[in-house]
């Protein structure tokens, strides 16, 4: 389902994931915009009778290196 660099998995609803995210991204960097310096897709894949469901998130790079560099 996801073909990139990193994945993670993480517990949680993914319909949930976008805001967690953003109260998130405000502490590391108040002025953090969605759409600007972080973007999120919610990504869904059918795997026989299943379905999979996920969010992709895509950081700018000054706000991941901020994010790293508080952790």
């Amino acid at each position: 389902m996801y073909n990139g660099e990193g994945i993670c998995i993480f517990p949680g609803d993914p319909y949930l994931m976008e805001v967690q995210m953003e109260r998130y991204l405000k502490q590391i960097a108040y002025t953090s915009e969605r759409g600007i310096d972080w973007w999120c897709e919610q990504v869904a894949e059918r795997v026989g009778d299943r379905i999979f469901r996920g969010v992709i998130f895509k950081l700018d790079p000054w706000l991941y290196n901020k994010m790293m560099t508080t952790l």
